[in-house]
């Protein structure tokens, strides 16, 4: 299946015209400009992206989570900060799960930090988000964090399970790695952590 992204450098007329259209005063323009620039996966125009639009200097933040979902596939090129930015201190609880979710594409343990701080944002849809991320990259160090998150929210039974469920994906994860091995004291652990929040 032919990939849809062009890793091919665009002419130098193409980026102009993308680049006009980040600067348009129509934010739908921006979006499919920034559509545009993300078939191009180059490391100044990750740069662009995210000096111009992921921030809130972007006014729009339907512009920035398109942004953000660009810089989400350019992971070979992306500067963490301005995702890390966006996951904990826009003002749009959308922009805060595009952020999230783009952490979870990149999928290195760089992200995972940032991630475990998002747990405990004010909205219950962003806390998910990164929860959801943790349980597709996290690593063993993460399953205390997550652990620690479900037993603080036991009584909301949609964090609850969402760290229960992202426990179990590390702790599967984990498994299959040492699988036809006699168990180590990791997985003994991280089998504990599940017994006791099943106990919660």
């Amino acid at each position: 299946m032919a990939d849809d992204k062009i890793t091919t450098a665009p002419k130098q007329e193409e980026i102009s015209i993308f680049h006009s259209g980040i600067n348009s005063t129509d934010p739908q323009k921006r979006i499919e400009a920034i559509q545009k620039l993300a078939k191009h996966p180059r490391a100044e125009i990750a740069e662009v992206l995210a000096s111009k639009c992921a921030t809130e200097h972007e006014a729009d933040p339907n512009v920035r989570i398109a942004a953000i979902e660009a810089l989400g596939g350019m992971e070979e090129f992306v500067n963490l900060n301005p995702i890390r930015v966006a996951l904990i201190g826009d003002s749009a609880k959308e922009v805060r799960i595009s952020a999230a979710h783009a952490l979870a594409s990149i999928g290195t343990e760089e992200c995972i930090p940032y991630l475990v701080t998002a747990l405990d944002d004010p909205e219950k849809e962003v806390s998910i988000a990164a929860t959801v991320a943790l349980g597709e990259l996290g690593n063993k160090d993460t399953i205390s964090s997550l652990a620690d998150f479900a037993n603080k929210h036991g009584g909301d039974e949609l964090l609850f399970n969402a760290a229960r469920h992202a426990i179990e994906r590390i702790s599967d994860r984990q498994l299959q790695s040492i699988e036809g091995t006699v168990p180590t004291k990791v997985s003994q652990n991280q089998t504990q952590e599940k017994k006791r929040l099943q106990k919660t």
